[in-house]
């Protein structure tokens, strides 16, 4: 976890999709709006993993970074099965981050949401 007594909490949300494009931007773009408001400045990954065999998502994604200030990473499983997609999501997060969250592309945080995962996750770390 976080050995840094007064160094923020990295965040991970690791999202997966499959051909949802329409619902992902809603996603990332709510995602945008709150973190800055929610999460310490620099301290979020965003890790979404396309589970279509075609990469549907990425066009969308490229589209998105244009318009949104947190940084994206995609990546295209192309396994077409949600279990491996998961943990491609999950593996991606785990590497230099404090705490992972996942998501799929239907769920969308409520305003607060992102702050109370992180205040619960630093409740929780051990001392």
């Amino acid at each position: 976890m976080n050995e840094a007594p007064n160094k923020p909490m990295a965040v991970t949300v690791a999202i997966c999709t499959f051909r949802r494009n329409e619902l992902l931007t809603g996603l990332v773009r709510t995602i945008d709006r709150l973190a800055p408001t929610e999460l310490a400045a620099g301290s979020l990954r965003l890790p979404i993993v396309d589970d279509s065999p075609e990469g549907a998502a990425a066009a969308t994604i490229d589209g998105l970074r244009t318009d949104i200030s947190i940084d994206v990473q995609y990546d295209a499983s192309a396994a077409a099965d949600i279990s491996s997609t998961r943990n491609r999501a999950l593996s991606l997060g785990t590497n230099g981050s404090d705490f992972v969250a996942g998501l799929d592309h239907h769920c969308t945080p409520n305003p607060g949401g992102l702050r109370q995962l992180v205040r619960t996750a630093e409740q929780d770390e051990p001392t």
